[in-house]
């Protein structure tokens, strides 16, 4: 065979692998929930009142189902008010998936939801949170985080009250749960 015959064979076979690769992914992709979120939003409390606060989460269930809960990994957390300074992060120890039942969020149960209660890594915060995926941004709703309840240090390694949201709106960012239908 000659140099151009081997040059349209490998081009033929790199073709193939990555048609390949371009429709198969479907056929490899998790099927168990998951949540995605990044964001923040203005505090309401008296102790975060109008003050930004950011949240990231990441965590799936890798058994299946809807819940999970210690003993393998299940995702991490991180949680920062910039006035106050408390910052917390560690790792997810329960993830619960469902409808969305937060009070005071304008969004029915259509809208798929995640509960996440996790701790530092030595111990030494606690976070709970409930996340709500409103849909992709032409929802006017957004997305919304509600029964926040953090406890912690600040930067100073001082205990911080406990810092507790009701529902409140991401004015930036995404809360995206895949592989979940209420």
């Amino acid at each position: 065979m000659g140099h151009q015959t081997h040059v349209r064979w490998a081009v033929w076979g790199v073709t193939v692998v990555l048609a390949f690769a371009m429709v198969t992914p479907a056929a490899y992709a998790s099927d168990k929930p998951r949540v995605e979120a990044a964001g923040w939003y203005f505090g309401t409390s008296i102790m975060t009142n109008n003050q930004e606060i950011k949240i990231g989460v990441t965590g799936k269930c890798d058994r299946g189902g809807t819940f999970c809960s210690g003993g393998h990994d299940l995702g991490r957390f991180e949680y920062f008010n910039t006035v106050t300074g408390l910052r917390v992060h560690g790792k997810i120890n329960t993830i619960q998936f469902h409808p969305q039942s937060c009070p005071n969020v304008p969004l029915d149960s259509t809208f798929p939801a995640v509960t996440v209660n996790g701790s530092c890594d030595d111990g030494s915060c606690s976070f709970a949170a409930d996340l709500v995926d409103g849909g992709n941004r032409k929802n006017q709703m957004g997305d919304w985080v509600c029964n926040v309840n953090v406890a912690g240090q600040n930067k100073s390694h001082a205990l911080v009250p406990a810092e507790n949201e009701d529902a409140q709106r991401l004015q930036k960012g995404e809360i995206k749960i895949r592989d979940y239908q209420p």
